[in-house]
């Protein structure tokens, strides 16, 4: 039973960010990442699980850097935001929350593979579910065939299991902190292969969110 609450808390939690990502922007999505790491903070600090007070300095750094990287690469793209894609987000990092405590008490018991591979069947089931029985409209697109979704799966998993790795040895709010990286290598790697285009000026909050964590940890 925890594991088929575990599982639809995350399900719920990445069709919210689905409906975020068609109704707002990137730029929504990495503010409310920063505003989750935050609160897992003071929950945990509230918890006595965690210590940020006395790295308030550092985490200062950290954010900077991270709205500075994000304003600078994602506010000029092309999107028309609305108030369905805050709530859309709000509603996703709150089931993204609620869902790094529950992995993080379960894995206490159960190991990381059971978790992954029960969360992600369940997710693979519902997303069927709602494939088959609700009409889905969209325009016309290529063709996935079959490999290309092991291929999208196996990063995916590969990422499931580092974090419950992750996650078991550490604390909700450190899972959350170093998840800021990801916009920002997101970009690097869109980058390196021709993608997306990375200006300088958020190069300038990259550093300092590299510089934040070390100091953070170090």
């Amino acid at each position: 039973m925890e594991l088929i609450v575990v599982s639809i808390v995350g399900f719920v939690g990445l069709l919210f960010l689905v409906l975020g990502f068609k109704k707002g922007t990137v730029l929504q999505f990495s503010v409310y990442s920063l505003l989750l790491t935050f609160v897992l903070g003071f929950v945990g600090e509230q918890t006595n699980t965690v210590s940020v007070v006395q790295k308030l300095p550092e985490l200062l750094i950290v954010t900077l850097g991270y709205l500075a990287f994000v304003w600078g690469q994602f506010s000029k793209v092309k999107s028309k935001p609305s108030v369905l894609g805050h709530i859309y987000f709000i509603l996703a990092h709150v089931c993204f929350g609620g869902l790094l405590f529950l992995q993080w008490h379960l894995l206490d018991s159960v190991s990381k593979i059971a978790i992954a591979f029960f969360q992600e069947l369940l997710v693979f089931v519902l997303a069927s579910c709602i494939w088959m029985f609700i009409p889905v409209k969209h325009k016309e697109q290529k063709r996935i065939v079959w490999w290309q979704y092991a291929l999208f799966a196996l990063p995916i998993s590969l990422a499931v299991l580092l974090g419950l790795d992750g996650l078991k040895s550490t604390h909700p709010f450190y899972s959350a902190l170093i998840g800021l990286l990801t916009p920002t290598i997101t970009v690097i790697i869109a980058t390196i292969l021709g993608i997306e285009k990375l200006k300088w000026k958020p190069m300038v909050g990259l550093m300092l969110i590299i510089f934040g964590l070390l100091m953070f940890y170090f």
